[in-house]
């Protein structure tokens, strides 16, 4: 499949449905699934079910190609992002490694914030089911989100701290302005991992939900009643 490299609202063809891009790393499907034309509500779910959906190049590359996508098909009108299996997000697949040799200046960019500028420039609304854990640019990729629910003992970290790395996905600019800055600094300077239910995270989720197969259903629910209205 190929991939838009330089997002562009005269480039980009909309497709007759999203399954025929040939995404690898996520999965876009229809609201109802058996839908044969593309529906006003898509599901998008981060798909690496051996690697707890860790995030990487290629699926950075699929998530800004699907949401440069949905802004300007105006078939789509609500967009639900979850992962597949018990997680959310593992973070960045670290066993991916760099690429070496002379990158182009897009190449070299952050690539959580190419995903967080994608999704913030999309005029959907956009909500996130957080299932499960979402820890690094796993719980980073959803701060541009609309609305965030979550698993209420799902694990959320911004473990940047522990790692050695500087926060990625512009988070140091979206975390402050939905929590507060003092909680911003607690949560990124120990690096620690928390329950989403946890008070440091109050402002993060609208909702948070008694089971993890509670939390697509919201979602979905949510998503449908801000198409109808």
């Amino acid at each position: 499949s190929q991939y838009v490299e330089s997002p562009s609202l005269t480039e980009l063809p909309i497709p007759k449905n999203y399954a025929d891009i040939g995404f690898t790393e996520i999965r876009v499907t229809n609201v109802p699934e058996n839908s044969t034309e593309v529906t006003p509500v898509q599901l998008v779910t981060l798909y690496r079910p051996k690697k707890y959906n860790a995030f990487t190049p290629t699926m950075m590359r699929e998530l800004e190609h699907a949401y440069t996508l949905f802004d300007i098909d105006d078939r789509v009108k609500c967009i639900v992002q979850t992962g597949h299996g018990k997680m959310f997000c593992a973070g960045a697949d670290l066993d991916t490694g760099f690429v070496g040799g002379e990158e182009a200046v897009r190449d070299h960019r952050d690539g959580g914030g190419r995903v967080t500028m994608a999704i913030n420039r999309c005029r959907k609304p956009t909500i996130a089911a957080v299932q499960g854990a979402a820890v690094g640019v796993g719980i980073t990729m959803t701060l541009p989100m609309n609305i965030r629910i979550a698993y209420k003992e799902a694990k959320i970290g911004f473990v940047f701290a522990r790692r050695g790395l500087v926060m990625e996905a512009a988070s140091s600019f979206w975390l402050p302005k939905l929590i507060g800055t003092s909680k911003a600094l607690h949560l990124c300077t120990t690096g620690s991992v928390y329950p989403a239910s946890h008070p440091l995270l109050d402002s993060l989720f609208t909702e948070t939900l008694p089971t993890p197969d509670a939390v697509l259903p919201r979602a979905l629910e949510l998503a449908s009643e801000i198409v109808a209205n």
